[in-house]
């Protein structure tokens, strides 16, 4: 059976090898009907930013410092941060543990896949899932625009994120019927 994983990322810009604040991620089982099993291992590192070059976008650093974002910030700031390599390393552990065959989703088809990926190049790393297993979850948001759902957590914190677009999968691909390759 095909395990997903649901990625989300915090950024400090929004363009090619961005720098990473955060890495966000929980198995899910989109087809399972019981609401406690949707989303099972999850992982959440916050990264100190100055362990990385990664680009940093004024804009993108400008919409962090809203004061609607103020949540997401103080809950960044509690976290312990580590290294952009040690992130990556815990991660790539916890992808390994889960498995070999996990199907990747992020939040469009050019972002957080994409972003990870590149933070693994720029630390010279192999990612530990294979680029033939991204997905995307954008496209498939698109697929049902009738979705309710209520934000659980912190918005804008990477794994609050990657569990409500789980959940949000998981509605969409049982109203829908699809079968996920």
């Amino acid at each position: 059976m095909l395990k997903h994983v649901m990625l989300d990322l915090e950024t400090l810009g929004v363009g090619p090898y961005s720098s990473i604040i955060a890495i966000g991620a929980c198995v899910f089982d989109p087809y399972t009907i019981m609401p406690d099993e949707i989303t099972t291992e999850r992982f959440e590192v916050a990264v100190d930013p100055t362990s990385h070059q990664g680009r940093i976008d004024a804009s993108t650093v400008m919409w962090w410092m809203d004061p609607e974002r103020h949540e997401a910030r103080a809950a960044w700031w509690k976290m312990p941060k580590v290294g952009l390599a040690e992130a990556l390393d815990g991660f790539s552990e916890w992808m390994r543990y889960e498995s070999a065959d996990m199907r990747v989703w992020g939040n469009g088809s050019d972002f957080d896949n994409v972003l990870l990926g590149q933070a693994y190049e720029m630390m010279k790393r192999d990612a530990p899932w294979n680029f033939r297993h991204n997905r995307c979850f954008r496209t498939l948001r698109s697929m049902l625009v009738d979705e309710t759902l209520q934000y659980l957590g912190t918005q804008h914190t990477a794994l609050a994120d990657a569990v409500n677009q789980a959940i949000r999968a998981n509605q969409i691909v049982r109203k829908l019927g699809v079968k996920l390759t």
